[in-house]
């Protein structure tokens, strides 16, 4: 276990920021911290880094629940927090380099591989505060992977990146995990980017822990299926079962949910009209990650 948390409160006066939040990350995964604008991802992540404490409840980083062992421990990992912390004056080599006499990383061949890791490897004397919003994201990545974490862990690192620089940076960090066995934590606001990059999610919502769940997990749930609407379930299940051959369905209210004939809905719209099945609606459906956090979020 990379981290953990065990019914954790996080107060600022009598606001709760997080309320008995529990969590577990894996070695190997990209957890994808999700929840909107006040949900509390960045004060989790902050307790996770060491700038905040917990109000109540323990956390356990590499399996180490004391204060100094995590201060130890937390050399093993890199992070970028809310707005990077840059020097404007400095090149993004020299920012580097300050970085690295700070945290006494050993060689200065790590500056170059890292530079180049972000794309940054040509920026040149150029001051870091001439860069774009998105170059000084990527600077930031590179301060977060300087010492080549085992545990990386990143707040919205898709803030100032266009489209094209969202890709590249799913394509490294899958790179980072695939190839380096690194494992990272998340947030980000675009959860479709999220869902092409995560293997597991917890959703945040005003402070609460709604839910912790893998992508194996998630896709079951948002599994597609034909949703048909007809006057009679009853009936309707009983002809899908012995003229359909399937019992890959179940039935919620007026709806049959149907996980077969998925590309032959004309199939199962004739079968059911031959039934004189009183047909409503045949329609293909299923939620995507935004779908299911959005229900997720209004349930609760």
């Amino acid at each position: 276990m990379i981290f953990q948390m065990e019914h954790v409160v996080k107060k600022y006066g009598a606001h709760a920021a997080l309320d008995d939040v529990n969590l577990s990350i894996q070695q190997g995964a990209i957890y994808g911290l999700i929840g909107e604008n006040g949900a509390g991802k960045t004060t989790l992540i902050r307790i996770l880094c060491g700038l905040a404490y917990p109000t109540q409840g323990k956390i356990y980083l590499f399996g180490d629940d004391t204060k100094a062992g995590q201060v130890k421990q937390r050399k093993r990992m890199g992070c970028l927090v809310e707005s990077p912390a840059l020097y404007p004056d400095m090149t993004a080599e020299q920012n580097l380099e300050v970085h690295r006499l700070q945290r006494g990383i050993p060689g200065k061949d790590c500056i170059q591989e890292t530079l180049t890791l972000v794309g940054l490897e040509n920026t040149g004397h150029k001051k870091a505060k001439n860069f774009s919003l998105g170059m000084r994201q990527r600077l930031a990545l590179a301060i977060a992977l300087l010492s080549k974490p085992e545990f990386l862990v990143l707040d919205e690192p898709t803030n100032g990146l266009d489209p094209m620089g969202i890709v590249e940076l799913r394509e490294l960090l899958l790179h980072l995990n695939q190839e380096k066995n690194m494992t990272i934590l998340i947030s980000s606001h675009i959860l479709s980017e999220m869902y092409q990059l995560a293997t597991d999610y917890g959703i945040l919502h005003k402070g609460k822990f709604l839910e912790q769940i893998t992508k194996d997990e998630l896709n079951e749930k948002c599994k597609k299926y034909l949703s048909i609407q007809v006057a009679d379930t009853a009936k309707a299940s009983a002809v899908i079962e012995q003229q359909l051959k399937t019992v890959h369905y179940e039935v919620t209210n007026q709806e049959i949910r149907l996980y077969a004939y998925l590309d032959q809905p004309e199939v199962v719209l004739k079968v059911l009209a031959d039934a004189d099945i009183k047909i409503k609606k045949v329609a293909p459906s299923g939620e995507d990650l935004e779908g299911y956090f959005t229900s997720l979020i209004r349930r609760s």
